[in-house]
């Protein structure tokens, strides 16, 4: 009862119940780097999690560490 009370006050809100392509992309880049932090540390969960971020990528290749 109580979940589906929520159900109802989200989708009142907007909110869609079936996630969004990107935000599935976005949960699997989280989960990725994650799991990269258990393994390599701070460092490899934002060498993970910045990977495909442009701006960050611009600013690696301005300073040039690409």
């Amino acid at each position: 009862a109580l979940l589906e009370e929520l159900k109802r006050f989200a989708a009142g809100q907007g909110v869609r119940e079936e996630p969004s392509s990107e935000a599935l992309r976005l949960a699997a880049e989280r989960l990725k780097a994650g799991i990269a932090r258990n393994i390599w540390g701070s460092s490899g969960f934002y060498e993970v999690l910045l990977d495909d971020d442009p701006i960050f990528q611009r600013a690696r290749s301005e300073i040039g560490g690409a």
